[in-house]
């Protein structure tokens, strides 16, 4: 492999070892603000005012912003990038609390491997088209066989209750019934107890 293409590789390594932070951390700021869609929103909209100084940085100020022809030329699918930026940050903020992490990243990478082999195959979406063949289907094995394993080793902790769980609920529930529980107890005479009566 050429000296630039390691390069290259290695960029990607890097980013995708940030991939995992994101949901990560979008998880932490839905506890925050209390809404998946909310969290995404939010992570989005920091992204967009970064992005929207680097255009001014390196864009408009070096090359221009491009032609309007340019621009309606473009098919209606290439348009759709930021849609599925939303669904898949969206889906990790609500998913990685009931898969965690690993499991996450993994399931995802396998979709990704997937969806890549069917993309490159039949060139879709302008990809220069890329035989699918048995080294890239046994590589995608291995990685599905990597998730079921991490599947199978990874504990399940109980949900944190909330106040619209049952759990919640009948631990009130049980809250409320105590007291009852203790005016109601009967002495050793076997009549009730007044708890706030005479000594």
């Amino acid at each position: 492999m050429e000296r630039v293409a390691w390069v290259y590789l290695v960029i990607a390594v890097v980013t995708g070892m940030l991939l995992p932070l994101q949901p990560a951390i979008n998880k932490q700021l839905r506890d925050h603000v209390g809404s998946p869609w909310l969290a995404a929103l939010v992570s989005f909209s920091v992204g967009t005012v970064l992005l929207t100084i680097a255009v001014v940085a390196f864009v408009m100020m070096r090359e221009g912003l491009p032609a309007a022809a340019e621009v309606r030329a473009a098919p209606w699918w290439a348009w759709l990038g930021g849609a599925i930026g939303a669904v898949f940050v969206t889906a990790s903020i609500v998913l990685v609390p009931h898969l965690g992490v690993v499991l996450l990243v993994g399931a995802v990478l396998f979709g990704q491997l997937l969806s890549s082999i069917i993309i490159d195959h039949f060139g879709l979406v302008g990809m220069q088209p890329q035989r699918a063949n048995f080294g890239r289907f046994a590589g995608i094995a291995l990685l599905l066989a990597g998730v079921v394993l991490i599947q199978r080793s990874t504990l399940r902790a109980a949900p944190e209750p909330t106040n619209d769980t049952p759990a919640a609920t009948a631990s009130s529930s049980g809250a409320d019934a105590a007291p009852r529980a203790t005016h109601d107890a009967p002495t050793s005479a076997g009549s009730p107890r007044d708890v706030t009566g005479d000594s």
